[in-house]
């Protein structure tokens, strides 16, 4: 046929995709899967197969028709008995709902350049790969969630509405963001400036950010996202330990404001250490923890009982946390694992930051194992005792130091310990992270409850507010209630330039990047990891397990 010829031909017409795109997607599924929404659909299924079976099998032709693809559907053997008529309404039905969910880009047919024909109607749709959804969707031309230019107008009102699919299919079409959001980190998690995370630290900064619940408030027995270490993604499910527990949800995982008493745990350890080998001492891997000290050092002058009730429930939510690692058994992670505790890691291995704990001043007949069932969190709990996970325990041995600003063990804001994290590996000294307010939201797993739209804008404000309050604390600067022009921010280590986005009400666009206080921390955090190396060379028996040095 010419290529002048104008043809009525039979829409909607798919466009060949690459067999790596669309086994990346029959392997991750199309959603995160929850309570109420499911991971693929069986005909979802047999749709991307029937469209990586014709791509393959026509490397030459641009697309095919629904009917093309209806019919290989048809000659599956689990489909035989249905109608090729409804399967091909079950594809139109089913390519809608992936358009809004930004799997596929829908255009016009009307002049389109990939098509081997001209035509005047009907729609083309073309498979995106994960990272192309995540980093061009949201926000983007295609998104008829937020792209009212997409919308419809009312012939009554002259107004535009959205896609009553929107509204209907929000759950699924935020399932799939989530999904993408997890599927690829923007980069192996570095430091910058040629040093890497030590690997502990890497994990233990993974879990806080993405692995644990946003919020107290947020009602979840298990917490499910995927890790990044040494270029290996690790399916992480975070639950609870300890189920005869109270289940009220004070008591229950991990929450993002937890990750401040972890990050003082984890740095008095790491002092007691130094201090062991300094005196010439074995460091031995007991530490033990006064919440009250900890609470004037934290809050100051606001160290009222309240505070100490809040680190008292964070710290039983830490002893509650246990978190499962799905491993590659040649994997990184796997033989650090296997190095550190001597034995061989499974497929599926359980990591717990604190183990063999135990309530009271000393060890022995005064203090009460948290592991026993006649053991409960009580508002009079004041000493704990307590073992560092092997892994965690021999990186500190190793000299690998927290690396982070010094200032962050008294920020209370799990929100705000996130995002630094967040911020802090992705950017660079020589190139900076620009990332929005709404995908640090779902990146950092800080959704607040079920309305993703309301959750988005609270999230933006809170993170403000939190900048605009470091900012004041540090520098004197009051900063606007709205940025209302580009402006370049202090925060903590980090030089941050934000400015307000169009995408919805209060979105920012923030742009990382480290500072020459960040190189200082770095270089600080080398020689402290020599002198810790040198130390235990010195003091540590012949009989000491070898050091897992990198």
């Amino acid at each position: 046929m010419s290529q002048s010829t104008t043809i009525i031909f039979e829409s909607p017409y798919f466009l060949r995709a690459s067999s790596e795109t669309i086994e990346a997607w029959l392997s991750t599924g199309l959603r995160t899967p929850s309570a109420h929404v499911n991971s693929i659909g069986q005909r979802e299924r047999w749709l991307l197969e029937a469209w990586k079976t014709l791509s393959e099998r026509n490397p030459k032709t641009a697309g095919f028709s629904v009917t093309e693809i209806a019919q290989v559907m048809l000659d599956d053997d689990d489909s035989a008995s249905l109608d090729i008529d409804y399967l091909k309404h079950s594809v139109k039905v089913l390519i809608a709902r992936w358009a809004h969910c930004g799997v596929v880009w829908r255009e016009s047919a009307a002049g389109h350049k990939q098509l081997p024909f001209k035509t005047e109607r009907g729609m083309v749709y073309q498979l995106r790969s994960h990272n192309e959804v995540k980093e061009e969707w949201r926000g983007g031309r295609q998104d008829t969630q937020d792209n009212q230019a997409l919308w419809r107008k009312d012939r009554k009102t002259g107004l535009r509405k959205a896609p009553k699919a929107v509204e209907k299919e929000r759950d699924q079409i935020e399932a799939t963001y989530r999904l993408v959001t997890d599927y690829v980190q923007p980069k192996d998690l570095s430091m910058g400036a040629g040093a890497s995370y030590p690997l502990t630290l890497a994990l233990v900064a993974q879990l806080v950010e993405r692995c644990v619940r946003s919020t107290v408030r947020q009602d979840a027995d298990s917490v499910e996202s995927t890790i990044v270490l040494a270029g290996e993604n690790i399916k992480t499910t975070a639950g609870r330990v300890y189920n005869h527990w109270e289940k009220g949800l004070d008591y229950g995982i991990m929450t993002a404001d937890d990750a401040q008493l972890l990050l003082i745990i984890l740095m008095k350890a790491a002092s007691s250490i130094e201090q062991d080998l300094v005196a010439g001492r074995p460091p031995v891997n007991r530490q033990f923890l006064d919440l009250k000290p900890i609470t004037q050092l934290v809050m100051g002058e606001d160290a009222d009982r309240s505070a100490y009730q809040a680190l008292q429930k964070g710290m039983a939510r830490i002893l509650n946390t246990v978190f499962s690692f799905d491993l590659n058994r040649e994997g990184e992670l796997a033989k650090r694992l296997t190095g550190a505790t001597g034995n061989k890691a499974n497929s599926r291995v359980r990591f717990q930051l604190l183990e063999n704990p135990a309530e009271g001043r000393h060890l022995g007949e005064s203090s009460a194992s948290v592991e026993s069932e006649e053991w409960v969190p009580t508002t009079g709990m004041r000493y704990f005792s307590f073992s560092l996970h092997p892994l965690l325990w021999r990186g500190l041995i190793e000299g690998q130091g927290l690396g982070v600003h010094p200032q962050l063990i008294k920020e209370r804001s799990g929100l705000l310990h996130k995002v630094y994290y967040h911020l802090r590996y992705h950017a660079t000294y020589d190139n900076s992270y620009i990332v929005t307010t709404e995908q640090l939201m779902h990146r950092t797993h800080m959704v607040m409850g079920k309305n993703v739209a309301r959750s988005r804008v609270e999230f933006a404000r809170q993170l403000w507010q939190g900048i605009r309050r470091r900012a004041l604390q540090t520098s004197l600067i009051d900063l606007p209630d709205v940025p209302s022009e580009p402006l370049v921010v202090q925060f903590y280590d980090l030089n941050l330039r934000i400015q307000a986005s169009n995408i919805h009400k209060d979105a920012l666009v923030i742009e990382a990047r480290h500072s020459h206080e960040t190189l200082e921390i770095l270089q600080q955090n080398e020689a402290r990891m020599t002198r810790i190396r040198e130390l235990a060379a010195l003091t540590l028996p012949d009989t000491y397990p070898p050091l897992l040095l990198r």
